[in-house]
Formats: C-alpha cells, sequence, structure tokens
C-alpha cells in the first residue's frame, strides 16, 4: 500500500501544482477513484486549503456510487495490508 499512497501523493502534487484545464481534467478522474481507494484502506489524506477539502468531498460523493459496503467502504481483504 505504501507504494500506492506514494503514487496517490504524486497525483495530488501534480494536480494542485498547476492551474492548467487540460491537465486537471487528466489528472481529476484517477486522482479521485484513489482517494477513495485511500479512505478505504484506512489511509488519511489531509487538505490544506479550500481546493483540497473541495477535491476530497467529490471523492467523498464518488465513493458512495462505487460498490462497497452501505458506508462505503470495501470489506477488509486478507493480505492486503
Amino acid at each position: 500500500m505504501r507504494t500506492f499512497a506514494m503514487f496517490v501523493e504524486q497525483l495530488w502534487d501534480s494536480y494542485f501544482s498547476t492551474r492548467h484545464p487540460v491537465s486537471h481534467e487528466q489528472i481529476r478522474g484517477v486522482l479521485l477513484i484513489c482517494l477513495v481507494l485511500l479512505d478505504r484502506v484506512g489511509i488519511p489524506v489531509t487538505p490544506s486549503d479550500e481546493a483540497q477539502v473541495a477535491i476530497i468531498e467529490q471523492a467523498g460523493a464518488l465513493a458512495k456510487s462505487m460498490c462497497g459496503d452501505t458506508d462505503g467502504r470495501l470489506p477488509a481483504m486478507p493480505g492486503l495490508a
């Protein structure tokens, strides 16, 4: 999971280091799914400004539409942690 978390951190940094709309659109969908997956395995992402809070909220909305149990989390999978 550490490698995945590092990958997501790089996506996060790339997304918030530019204002280029095409870059944002290319990264946004992947970033949102990755944020949901990190949340589901219990790795928190702490936003530091309003734009980051907004993307975390969007990931939360996406989580509700993804498969999982009623609270949007996947059941524990042996060997994943």
